[in-house]
């Protein structure tokens, strides 16, 4: 996977018009990094794409998580949290307190491992490891189910 400058994913994202002598109405997209300086994001074909592709990046850019559903079968609805932290992303139980994040492969509560430890990820590394963690769980969650299901069955 190429490396992303995180200037110009977290940054504000504008339209502008560029001199493109092979492209008629052509747009740049360019973002404000650090110090105002320019960076120059890509063209465009049309404006109103310009514009399309700024607007839904700068609603993007003011996410704080992102919310991957469960597909477990049997257990009813459950979800992953990708989350933001200062710069980074995790991978989280979205509880309100006595939060957990997925560390190596297990969940970790926050206050045991330290949010330098969680939020390591950048934002298409944490949602590409939100989707396992969502299958992971939901697969454990319906061997829960069947489990006591089963036991239930035996009993009765």
């Amino acid at each position: 996977m190429p490396e992303i400058d995180t200037t110009q994913t977290t940054a504000v994202w504008r339209a502008e018009e560029c001199s493109d002598e092979y492209m008629d109405n052509c747009a740049c997209i360019v973002a404000t990094g650090e110090g105002n300086r320019i960076q120059y994001i890509a063209d465009a074909e049309t404006a109103e794409l310009a514009t399309q592709i700024v607007t839904e990046h700068n609603a993007i850019a003011l996410a704080r998580e992102f919310r991957i559903p469960m597909t477990n079968e049997l257990g009813g609805y459950g979800e992953v949290v990708v989350e933001r932290g200062d710069t980074k992303w995790a991978v989280t139980d979205g509880a309100t307190t006595g939060k957990q994040a997925w560390v190596n492969g297990a969940w970790r509560y926050i206050t045991d491992v330290g949010r330098v430890a969680v939020f390591t990820l950048s934002l298409q590394e944490a949602l590409a490891l939100g989707h396992e963690v969502a299958a992971i769980e939901s697969a454990r969650t319906d061997a829960l189910v069947r489990t006591w299901r089963c036991a239930q069955g035996a009993t009765a």
